[in-house]
């Protein structure tokens, strides 16, 4: 029966993938193939085989072939980072005896597999092996998620995202860097709640991804917030692989800057997103040796915490103009002079309340965990109903192009 549930997982995982990328699915089934074969070679055979057949099938899927209808699918850097994760942790353990079919599951498993969230091998197939049918209550708790999810994405973030879809100039233009801003992170943050919706139906639960990142304080905590698990891979397999901070000053401060360009090529190979990388780099890099020693004063801590929001902000400009001339041009438009639009500045108020509404801790709790106590369940039913007719009630054209599908 178990083994009948994973040959379920698996089928469905691929098919529901094949309908996103088409015949790009047996391309990874090769690189899937390859990372499999090399879990059983000798230890010096068994990283460089799958990251370099990887990092080829990236860069000819992506750029060898540019006029042609070739291009990246959805879901190949959350396919490659789990496949480096599970290569990386079985050559420390000395495990390469993982069943296939568990490492099918874990690399396909649709939930995550287009944009996460990422989750080591061992998490996961501990769970796969423990899965049972889901009960009401975990029903229940999935649709909690997938309301809340709909809601962010499908009333707020896509009608932020029509809001600037037409050409803005002067103040409007400065308002539209709020609106994206926002439309951003609710737009990925609904689709890893979704996945975490689905994967909690599957008897898995994923790794949240985003923590309230836009109340940081500082950069450092901004990416202990924003795309977590994709943070945390950085994290173990790119600056602690490079040495993390265990040698001089200079070289933590080299690794830093490192992981963070390979943070911007992992979004694309591309001026402006290795421009992205390497200025949040610096920005860590220099408030680590800075602001650390400054005294804590309430004043500085709240310029430093505005400083901070208004860099991610104009930082994230990079992604809207994924190309210099773009970017160029929204800088001439930004100091041009154009009458103030009221829907633009009704849709940047409505954007700066809807945040901390959506970060509100105790709307997460409701969400995320069942109540105790009766009182409990009827505040939360309440709310959760609340969100599901103000969905249904202003959701337009609803789709599943995520904005993160583009990397």
């Amino acid at each position: 029966m178990r083994k009948t549930y994973k040959y379920l997982i698996l089928a469905s995982s691929l098919a529901l993938y094949a309908w996103f990328v088409g015949w790009y699915v047996f391309a990874l089934l090769f690189l899937s193939i390859v990372i499999i074969v090399s879990n059983s070679l000798k230890n010096w055979l068994r990283l460089p085989l799958p990251v370099t057949s990887l990092v080829l099938g990236y860069i000819l899927m992506k750029y060898a072939y540019p006029d042609s209808d070739i291009k990246l699918p959805i879901g190949y850097s959350v396919f490659a980072f789990s496949g480096i994760s599970f290569i990386v942790d079985s050559s420390k353990t000395n495990k390469c005896s993982q069943n296939s079919l568990d490492v099918l599951c874990y690399l396909f498993f649709f939930p995550k597999m287009l944009c996460g969230p990422l989750v080591r091998f061992t998490d996961f197939s501990s769970q796969l092996n423990n899965a049972s049918f889901p009960t009401s209550t975990v029903l229940y708790k999935a649709f909690k998620i997938f309301v809340y999810a709909a809601f962010c994405k499908f009333v707020v973030a896509d009608m932020l995202a029509q809001t600037i879809s037409c050409p803005l100039a002067g103040l409007n233009a400065w308002m539209s860097i709020i609106i994206f801003s926002v439309q951003l992170y609710l737009d990925f943050f609904a689709y890893s709640n979704f996945a975490i919706a689905f994967a909690i139906i599957c008897g898995i639960n994923l790794p949240t991804s985003f923590v309230a990142p836009y109340s940081s304080k500082t950069f450092t905590e901004f990416w202990r917030r924003w795309n977590i698990t994709v943070s945390q891979w950085l994290k173990d397999y790119v600056y602690i692989g490079l040495g993390g901070n265990r040698k001089s000053a200079f070289r933590t401060k080299i690794n830093i800057l490192v992981t963070f360009f390979v943070s911007g090529l992992w979004h694309g190979a591309s001026l402006p997103f290795i421009i992205w990388g390497l200025l949040h780099g610096a920005l860590v890099v220099v408030e680590k040796a800075l602001f650390a020693h400054t005294n804590k004063n309430k004043i500085i801590t709240h310029c430093y915490q505005a400083f901070v929001l208004v860099s991610v902000f104009l930082l994230w400009q990079l992604f809207r103009f994924p190309s210099m001339s773009e970017l160029a041009q929204f800088e001439h438009v930004l100091l041009q002079s154009a009458s103030i639009d009221t829907g633009i500045v009704i849709s940047t108020l409505c954007a700066i309340l809807i945040v901390p509404m959506i970060d509100n801790r105790k709307l997460r709790h409701l969400v995320f965990d069942i109540p105790e106590t009766t009182k409990g369940i009827y505040y939360e039913v309440s709310v959760v109903c609340l969100l599901f007719f103000l969905t249904i009630l202003f959701m337009r054209s609803p789709s599943i192009n995520f904005f993160y599908f583009k990397f």
